[in-house]
C-alpha cells in the first residue's frame, strides 16, 4: 500500500522521513526502542529500488529494519509503496498485525491474488523460467536483464547468455502478455485455457505457431470479459514470417488459442508487450506515450494493459526489433534453441572439466604436502638419531676416562704399597 500518503505540495524529504518513521514505530509497538534517530547507512529511500536501514532494540538486542521503496517482485506501476524487511519472529508477526490494523492500512493479499498481479504485470515466474517444450528459457528471453552480471567471472551457462546478449538479431523468444477476449463469463468459465496451450497466428492465410502459454489467470478474473496470460513467443520466427505481410511488428498482433480438438473453435486475443524490468531489456515497437508523465503506457477501462520500456537517452534499445537484410539468412528458432542448448552443454562440460582439474590439482597438492611432511619427519628422525649417537659416543668417552682414571689410581696405590 502507498503509505504514508504524500499530501499535495508536500516535500518528499524530511516530512516523508518523519511519517514513514511514525508509521513504522506505531507498527512495531511499545516493545521496540529505536537505537538511533537517523537512518543508518543511507537516506530515506525516495527512489524506486532505494533502501534504508533503521536500528531498533528488543530486549537489549539490536536488529536491522530495512525499508525498500517499492514492492519486491512486482514493478512499481503494478504495486506501489514500501517493503519492510526485519527478522522473523514474534516482533515481526506483531508488527504485521499492527500494520494491517492501522487506519489506511496496507492491503493484505493472498498468494493467489499475488499470482494474478504477477501475470497482469507481466512479471516472469517459475513457468516462464522453465520454458516451453522442455527448452529452458534464457533469463534474457523473459526480461531478467537486471538479474544478469555481464562483467563477472566465469559461471555455468555464461557463454550462451553472453552470445545471446551480443546477437544483433536479439533473442529467439521473448516473453509477452496475451489478452484473450470472451464476451460471456459462462463461455470463459467453460474454456480450458491452461499453461502449455499453443498460441497461433494467421500469416498469409496460414496458421503459424506463435508460442506457448506459460502463465494464465482465472477466466474473467477482472470481470471485463478477458483472460490475461503470459506466453513465450517465437520472436525470430514470427518476424521472419511477417516480412511478407503488412504486419511489421509483434505488438498488437492478432493471436488465438485452439480450444479443444475442433479447429473452428478458437479463443481470439492480442499480443502485447510486457512491463519494463530494465532499460537494457529488448522490446517490441513503441506503444503510444502517456502525455502526463511521458511514460509509455496504454490503458483500457482504467486498467493497465501493457507497459513497454523507455528508451535510453544515448540511443535506441539494446537488441531492438530489426529486420535482417535480404542476403542474410535467418536461422530458424529450433536451430537457435539447439545452438543455445549446445553452448550451454559445452559450458557445463567445461565447468565439469575445470572442477575435475581443480580436484586433481588439490589431490596433487595433498600428495606433495604428505611427501614434504614425510621428508621433514625423516630429517627430524635422522637428526635425532645422529644426536643420540653423539650422546652415546660422549658417554663412552666419559666411561673410558673414568676407567683410565681408576686404572691410574690403582697403579699408584699398588706402587705405594711396594715402596
Amino acid at each position: 500500500s502507498d503509505f504514508p500518503r504524500r499530501e499535495e505540495g508536500e516535500d518528499d524529504g524530511d516530512e516523508a522521513h518523519r511519517r514513514i518513521r511514525e508509521s513504522v514505530r506505531e507498527a512495531l509497538g511499545s516493545a521496540v526502542e529505536f537505537a538511533e534517530e537517523g537512518w543508518h547507512g543511507s537516506d530515506f529511500p525516495r527512489r524506486e529500488g532505494g533502501c534504508a536501514t533503521l536500528l531498533y532494540r528488543v530486549g537489549g538486542e539490536t536488529f536491522d529494519l530495512h525499508i525498500l521503496r517499492g514492492c519486491l517482485g512486482l514493478p512499481p506501476r503494478s504495486v506501489g509503496g514500501y517493503t519492510l524487511l526485519f527478522p522473523a519472529g514474534a516482533v515481526a508477526e506483531d508488527a504485521f498485525a499492527r500494520l494491517t490494523a492501522m487506519e489506511d492500512a496496507p492491503l493484505v493479499v493472498s498468494a493467489h491474488e499475488m499470482e494474478i498481479l504477477r501475470v497482469e504485470a507481466g512479471a516472469p515466474g517459475r513457468d516462464e523460467m522453465t520454458g516451453d517444450e522442455g527448452a529452458a528459457a534464457s533469463p534474457l528471453e523473459i526480461g531478467l536483464w537486471h538479474a544478469i552480471d555481464m562483467s563477472k567471472g566465469c559461471y555455468l551457462g555464461q557463454e550462451g547468455v553472453v552470445a545471446m546478449a551480443r546477437s544483433e538479431r536479439g533473442t529467439p523468444r521473448i516473453l509477452c502478455q496475451v489478452i484473450l477476449e470472451k464476451e460471456k463469463r459462462e463461455d470463459a468459465m467453460a474454456m480450458d485455457i491452461s499453461v502449455g496451450n499453443e498460441l497461433w497466428t494467421d500469416v498469409g492465410g496460414e496458421g503459424v505457431l506463435a508460442g506457448t502459454i506459460t502463465s494464465v489467470t482465472e477466466p474473467d478474473v477482472l470481470q471485463v470479459g478477458q483472460i490475461i496470460c503470459l506466453a513465450l513467443v517465437r520472436r525470430r520466427k514470427l518476424l521472419t514470417a511477417l516480412q511478407s505481410t503488412d504486419e511489421k511488428i509483434l505488438n498488437g498482433l492478432h493471436v488465438y488459442v485452439k480450444s479443444g480438438e475442433e479447429e473452428a473453435h478458437r479463443v481470439q486475443g492480442t499480443l502485447c508487450a510486457i512491463p519494463a524490468w530494465s532499460e537494457a531489456m529488448p522490446t517490441l515497437d513503441d506503444p503510444p506515450k502517456d502525455a502526463d508523465d511521458d511514460f509509455e503506457v496504454v490503458q483500457e477501462e482504467g486498467g493497465l494493459r501493457f507497459l513497454a520500456p523507455k528508451k535510453k537517452e544515448d540511443g535506441a534499445f539494446l537488441n531492438a526489433e530489426v529486420f535482417l537484410s535480404e542476403e542474410e539468412v535467418e536461422e530458424d528458432e529450433e536451430a537457435a534453441l539447439r545452438r543455445a542448448e549446445e553452448e550451454a552443454a559445452t559450458a557445463a562440460d567445461r565447468a565439469r572439466a575445470a572442477a575435475a582439474e581443480a580436484e586433481r590439482t588439490m589431490a596433487k597438492m595433498e600428495g606433495l604436502r604428505k611427501k614434504a611432511k614425510a621428508a621433514m619427519d625423516a630429517r627430524k628422525k635422522k637428526k635425532k638419531e645422529a644426536a643420540a649417537a653423539e650422546d652415546g659416543e660422549a658417554d663412552k668417552m666419559i666411561a673410558l676416562q673414568k676407567k683410565g682414571q681408576s686404572s691410574i689410581g690403582g697403579h699408584k696405590k699398588r706402587r705405594r704399597k711396594r715402596q
